[in-house]
């Protein structure tokens, strides 16, 4: 079958993608923390924003789309959002972190909209936020192995998913910065390494799976 190895990326990313509503379903039940700053509590709730989040599916895809006829080079960058995933995940069961989200009563589309995500994410996980490390690691990603100019194109794009996070409250301001330092920790070791891959288990189990 023509792509099947791009194919397989795509499952392996998403299952390992899906851990984290596992960890966020255990956290539901589990004491957490609060990281609520002064600038969060300055910034007031705004379900526009709700749009710019849904770009954060389309921003994490494209890259499967971009680079499907790279398959070495999908698969190093899957190989590091499957780390990152893994880091982030290990940190939400380590010191889980919860925020506080209004009480949305109006039900216009940006309402709904951000009563959508509320429904399929509950206010668990928050620290860092694995969706910016996740579209900095993208970003990053297209900036150095696709093309330069496009990508700073699409910046603006990324800045405002990360910008909504906090916006519609699915996020504190911590949460982001976090996410992009972690995102951008991640990439820049593989970077240095000048490989985007490694030896061990994860290497290991995508030769195995491709």
């Amino acid at each position: 079958m023509k792509y099947k190895k791009q194919i397989i990326l795509i499952f392996i990313f998403l299952f390992f993608w899906s851990l984290y509503l596992v960890t966020n379903k255990i956290n539901e039940n589990r004491q957490a923390n609060k990281l609520e700053t002064r600038l969060d509590s300055i910034i007031k709730f705004n379900p526009v924003f709700s749009v710019f989040y849904t770009l954060y599916f389309f921003e994490v895809l494209i890259i499967f789309f971009i680079f499907l006829k790279k398959e070495k080079t999908l698969r190093n960058i899957v190989l590091m959002l499957v780390i990152s995933t893994i880091i982030h995940n290990i940190i939400f069961l380590i010191y889980p972190v919860v925020i506080d989200r209004p009480n949305i009563i109006n039900q216009n589309f940006f309402n709904k909209l951000t009563l959508f995500y509320y429904n399929i994410d509950k206010p668990y996980n928050s620290f860092p936020s694995m969706h910016i490390s996740l579209i900095t690691i993208t970003f990053l990603s297209l900036y150095f192995y696709w093309n330069k100019r496009y990508s700073l194109i699409l910046l603006p794009l990324y800045l405002l998913t990360a910008i909504s996070t906090v916006y519609i409250k699915q996020h504190y301001v911590i949460d982001v910065i976090a996410g992009i330092l972690l995102g951008v920790l991640i990439f820049q070791i593989f970077k240095i390494k000048n490989k985007l891959s490694s030896s061990g288990f994860f290497l290991f189990l995508l030769n195995f799976l491709l």
